[in-house]
């Protein structure tokens, strides 16, 4: 089976590693693609220039990029033109967000042919769509989980203050400044 990976920051890259060793062929794409990140691919994958090129022939494919509104934003960046670009039964695995799928579209893929769409953000448009499957979302639900975010945060917060230093973001690569003498 062939898994497009969309996205290649720490999920993507950690997705199409695990697909990997499950068999999977693995496209990726992502145009802002780190050095770090890139290093920790799989060295099989195909680097595709386009979403459309990565997913026409994928049977699977994993979004794993950010939402981001407004102008350039995400919204809807899984639209018309990239759904219309499926293969007739892809199933398309959304734990990103779900604003990033034009649920319209989605339907229509979904009412044509035999394609799949698995999330964990509800849509009123999709929930109970015959070839829809929804799953709880719960990132953070646990008392644990939620204890250890919280002390992640704050290490994360102390050490940009005290020394500068930009780990765990989402959006920026990791950085840590020089200490500056006396």
């Amino acid at each position: 089976k062939t898994l497009a990976v969309i996205g290649l920051g720490h999920i993507g890259a950690a997705t199409a590693r695990d697909a990997e060793h499950l068999g999977c062929k693995i496209i990726g794409y992502d145009p802002s693609l780190s050095i770090e990140n890139a290093l920790k691919l799989p060295r099989s994958i195909e680097l595709a220039d386009s979403i459309v090129n990565a997913v026409k022939n994928a049977d699977y494919i994993s979004i794993n990029i950010p939402y981001i509104k407004g102008e350039g934003g995400t919204h809807g960046i899984i639209g018309k033109d990239v759904i219309g670009s499926f293969k007739e039964d892809a199933v398309l695995l959304n734990f990103a967000r779900g604003e990033l799928v034009d649920s319209e579209a989605m339907k229509q893929f979904l009412d044509s042919g035999d394609g799949r769409y698995i999330s964990d953000f509800p849509d009123d448009l999709l929930w109970n769509h015959p070839n829809t499957v929804l799953l709880p979302h719960l990132g953070a639900s646990t008392a644990e989980a939620e204890d250890a975010a919280a002390s992640m945060a704050a290490s994360t917060i102390r050490s940009f203050l005290e020394t500068g230093t930009i780990r765990n973001s989402v959006n920026f690569p990791s950085t840590s400044l020089p200490n500056c003498p006396d």
